[in-house]
């Protein structure tokens, strides 16, 4: 399966809540017993989406936005990307005929539209890397990076931007730890080395970068599941706690 992670949404748009975010009718998103909580939440105001297709050495763009409001939900069993404004979204696009949405809500393109957004999870089941990137002066931007392949062995790039005071190497080690801690307790059969790398990183800091001048510090799994699998593969626990 083709996953593009970020989509736009109408509320019961899709059956299948362990690919697609499972929202209330009025946008809310449902937590799930692993998530242990949607209070982790932080605010990015530009996103990136690449993609790279097997053999290829081009990426492309699939999504492109900055300077928007986006908020970034950091639970124990994957990261949730939600536009705050779908209103804001209308404008810069012009008008929901823009992003492909059906001609019938065009008329609502001035305000917002009640369970419609864009929206996107990644599971850490099928995070392959943990990238950040620290701003250094006022010619750069700080961001986090996530890494995950589709089925089709097409390999997805996320980055983020967020506002000056982030502290994104913060924020890279929390991901990395609870993505590590997550996948310690799924039902996926683990090989020596991603026991030895969850063991390293559930616990230790993600290392500096190189030459943050140039590029990102990135940690990645020795192996990870592909986009929409491990459905049979979770927690054996109905609610995923860790102290």
């Amino acid at each position: 399966m083709n996953y593009q992670m970020l989509y736009k949404r109408q509320y019961n748009d899709h059956e299948n809540p362990f690919i697609y975010v499972e929202t209330f009718p009025n946008g809310a998103i449902v937590e799930e017993p692993w998530d242990n909580g949607l209070n982790r939440r932080v605010t990015f105001t530009g996103i990136d989406i690449q993609y790279r297709k097997k053999g290829e050495n081009k990426s492309h763009t699939h999504y492109h936005v900055s300077d928007h409001e986006y908020s970034l939900y950091v639970t124990d069993s994957r990261l949730i990307f939600k536009l705050n404004s779908m209103k804001t979204e209308l404008k810069f696009n012009g008008s929901l005929i823009n992003l492909g949405i059906d001609a019938l809500f065009k008329k609502y393109e001035d305000k917002q539209v009640e369970g419609l957004q864009i929206i996107g999870q990644l599971r850490y089941e099928w995070l392959g890397e943990v990238m950040y990137y620290q701003k250094i002066n006022w010619k750069y931007d700080n961001k986090l990076r996530f890494t995950y392949f589709d089925s089709n062995v097409t390999k997805w790039t996320i980055t983020i931007t967020f506002a000056n005071d982030m502290d994104v190497r913060f924020l890279a080690n929390e991901i990395l730890h609870l993505a590590c801690r997550y996948k310690e307790q799924t039902r996926f059969e683990k090989d020596q080395k991603l026991s030895s790398f969850i063991s390293a990183y559930k616990t230790d800091m993600i290392p500096p970068a190189a030459d943050p001048k140039k590029q990102f510090a990135s940690i990645a799994f020795p192996n990870t599941r592909t986009a929409c699998s491990g459905k049979d593969e979770r927690p054996l626990t109905d609610r995923y706690l860790y102290q």
